[in-house]
């Protein structure tokens, strides 16, 4: 949610759930400005690259942003929980930088986890069924098509003598949580490689 007023009426903007950029995060507040007869940049949002952090840019004045309600996006912008300014702005362009790192990369990679192997890569010194570990290469809203160049080959020695019918593919954060694609498809490729035990006898040596 994202709160502010504006000359002295409140507002209160539901921001739905996705992939955000600054730029696109603009563009969802530009269009709740036009639609409730407010200017377009009453509010602009933008990056210091040097420091990581956010800048909000209050184009028209009497405007404020209300960062102490629980749930605000002030976390992902890097604001502390506060007003911004501390009273409505007085001055036409007025900047204000966050306190702290902007978090819109919440997530840093994805992994897939699989009940094909029963260790997988460790991580964190501990196996819990992961086959891969998905860098995240391409900009919100975009498709990330990811071939690693030195493939790790993964034993499954859980399969050994066994027949299965099931297999269960997962794609997880960088937390182990399940991913919400949002309806969106994801598909993985696998090589298989296995060998065929054909006689347990030993055989002669030649002379």
């Amino acid at each position: 949610m994202f709160y502010f007023s504006h000359l002295g009426t409140p507002y209160v903007i539901a921001i739905d759930t996705g992939l955000y950029s600054l730029a696109q995060l603009n563009g969802v507040l530009g269009r709740f400005f036009v639609n409730n007869s407010l200017p377009k940049n009453l509010i602009v949002f933008s990056g210091n690259d040097a420091t990581q952090k956010t800048i909000v840019t209050f184009n028209y004045v009497g405007t404020q942003i209300d960062f102490t309600q629980a749930n605000t996006i002030r976390t992902i912008l890097g604001f502390n929980s506060q007003l911004v300014p501390a009273a409505p702005s007085t001055v036409v362009g007025e900047n204000y930088e966050s306190s702290v790192e902007a978090v819109f990369n919440r997530i840093n990679f994805f992994y897939i986890r699989s009940t094909l192997v029963n260790n997988g890569l460790p991580i964190n010194g501990v196996s819990g069924n992961i086959i891969s570990q998905i860098p995240i290469t391409a900009p919100p809203g975009s498709q990330i098509n990811y071939s690693p160049q030195n493939v790790i080959a993964i034993e499954a020695r859980n399969l050994i003598g066994k027949t299965i019918q099931q297999i269960r593919f997962e794609l997880l954060d960088d937390q182990l949580r399940p991913v919400n694609t949002l309806s969106e498809y994801w598909s993985i490729t696998l090589h298989i490689h296995s060998q065929l035990l054909l006689s347990t006898l030993t055989l002669p040596l030649i002379p």
